[in-house]
């Protein structure tokens, strides 16, 4: 390669890793033989590894009970952004979405649309690829999504794949629960398992808005029920059970104690987050708790992670936010990019900036249907490829 060449290849890559897989895949349309390098893996895990490090712009909603998929933009960002209808239909109709990672989705495959064992899958909707998991356990293939908990997290840096891809399994179906934790490995498409009782406190954990994963370990939030625990228990109050993966041990932090008041009211929820940008490499992990009661919206962050000590950064009503419709019409609610809350009811969605404290919400989208029930992933534009993959 020429002197000239090399050095227009490695500006040019440099750019082009920076753009988001729509925009690569409309200039790939040129078939320009100068742009060939965009055809090429090893680009395609640059720009993956490059994207990864920003803030991810925009995110996908499935509406529950049909799956009705949908690809939203944050208010910042252009229409570079975007994800194949293709997908999107094929999402729809044949997955329930499980979790989001580094561009990737990690999805249960719908009953009668799969042979054999081969239950889950993972695709990147902008390449319209996916490859095919099989479960860990023949059980899994019938349960509901809620009775085990997936964890899954591109770039990891365990395990040596590019993925990370942990189910935690309830053991025996009995109370008090004791739970085992197997870990894919994409090599040989083999589950191993990686921990056996597994202890998680004596609450129930809930998936939904109330699990993180940083740097080896990954948080649960339990439930926050008063009825079935006895007052003089130990895990009486709601926690987070932080599980580390590469040892198999469990800790628990408390959560604040405003936080448990009025815990059991029909309107009350909670979640837990990412707070601020832990992507670079020495940041100390940090959580968000977020709580939603009647018109009210209350965050709190982790002051001293070891301690369990918190700070309270936000308590508002929804109309001071801008929000005229509340309480026991939030359908989801998630922080994305360490500081956006987002907020569904069963039609619309806001965004919500928690460093600006003057700021309103922005109406994001209006949905065509609607639901009181749909989950909302965070999602990166990248051209991540998978191995073995086939397309839609």
């Amino acid at each position: 390669m020429a002197a000239a060449d090399q050095v227009f290849y490695l500006f040019s890559n440099e750019i082009f890793s920076k753009l988001p897989a729509k925009a690569i895949l409309r200039i790939r349309s040129f078939s320009d033989p100068i742009l060939s390098f965009l055809f090429d893996d090893w680009f395609a895990k640059q720009q993956a590894l490059t994207m990864n490090k920003l803030n991810d712009m925009s995110f996908i909603v499935q509406q529950e009970p049909h799956f009705f998929s949908h690809h939203t933009l944050l208010p910042e960002y252009d229409n570079d952004v975007g994800i194949p209808n293709n997908s999107l239909k094929y999402l729809s109709e044949n997955t329930s979405i499980l979790a989001s990672s580094g561009g990737l989705l990690f999805c249960k495959k719908k009953a009668g649309n799969y042979v054999s064992n081969e239950a889950f899958l993972i695709c990147n909707p902008a390449t319209q690829t996916m490859m095919t998991i099989p479960a860990p356990d023949s059980s899994l293939i019938w349960e509901n999504n809620m009775l085990y908990k997936v964890i899954f997290e591109c770039d990891s840096k365990l395990g040596g794949d590019d993925f990370l891809l942990m189910i935690i399994i309830d053991e025996d179906g009995d109370w008090p629960t004791t739970f085992k934790s197997m870990i894919y490995n994409h090599e040989t498409r083999e589950w191993k398992f990686v921990g056996r009782d597994i202890n998680l406190g004596s609450r129930n954990l809930i998936n939904k808005n109330n699990v993180y994963y940083d740097k080896g370990v990954v948080h649960y939030l339990s439930d926050f029920n008063c009825s079935y625990l006895q007052s003089n228990r130990s895990f009486y109050f709601p926690y987070i059970v932080a599980y580390n993966i590469m040892n198999s041990t469990t800790t628990f932090l408390n959560l604040p104690k405003r936080a448990r008041k009025g815990r059991n009211h029909f309107t009350c929820q909670m979640g837990i987050f990412q707070w601020g940008n832990n992507k670079e490499e020495g940041q100390n992990c940090r959580l968000c708790l977020v709580k939603i009661r009647k018109d009210m919206i209350n965050v709190w962050v982790t002051k001293n992670y070891e301690n369990s000590s918190w700070t309270h950064i936000l308590k508002k009503r929804a109309m001071d936010i801008g929000l005229t419709e509340f309480g026991s019409k939030v359908s989801d609610f998630r922080v994305i990019n360490g500081n956006t809350l987002l907020i569904a009811f069963n039609k619309q969605i806001y965004s919500y900036c928690l460093n600006m404290d003057d700021e309103k919400a922005k109406k994001i989208c209006m949905l065509e249907d609607e639901s009181y029930r749909m989950v909302m992933y965070s999602y990166s534009n990248t051209l991540r490829p998978l191995q073995n993959s086939v397309m839609f």
